[in-house]
């Protein structure tokens, strides 16, 4: 549908016309933040279904062959993208912890100031 230009003209112009009239009208309340989501929200729904509809109903006979073990990732190229990842994951996860910690802590002391202290 994207390919062809007078089908997507005509959605754009469609949902262009939607968003402008929907802050003019008065009995029509949808603020612009809305309109987005809702946007989203379809386009999400679409991109899923065609997911399903292709992966799912229709998959056909898959021939296993040979020919593809080019792109096999062996046991050495393996370990060598975990010593070269592992070490960046092991410092995101501590500052991510530390921050987490911290956070907790003064909501506590917050929590304990507000209700405890009155």
């Amino acid at each position: 549908m994207w390919r062809d230009v007078s089908k997507s003209a005509f959605v754009f112009g469609v949902g262009t016309f939607f968003l402008l009239s929907s802050s003019i009208i008065k009995d029509l309340n949808f603020s612009m933040i809305s309109t987005i989501s809702y946007m989203g929200l379809v386009t999400l729904v679409y991109l899923a279904a065609i997911f399903f509809y292709k992966s799912i109903l229709c998959r056909g006979a898959t021939d296993m062959d040979d020919s593809n073990e080019e792109y096999i990732v062996g046991e050495q190229e393996a370990i060598w993208v975990q010593k070269l990842i592992l070490p960046y994951l092991n410092e995101f996860l501590l500052k991510l912890r530390s921050i987490y910690t911290t956070l907790s802590f003064f909501f506590w002391v917050i929590l304990y100031a507000t209700f405890y202290l009155k």
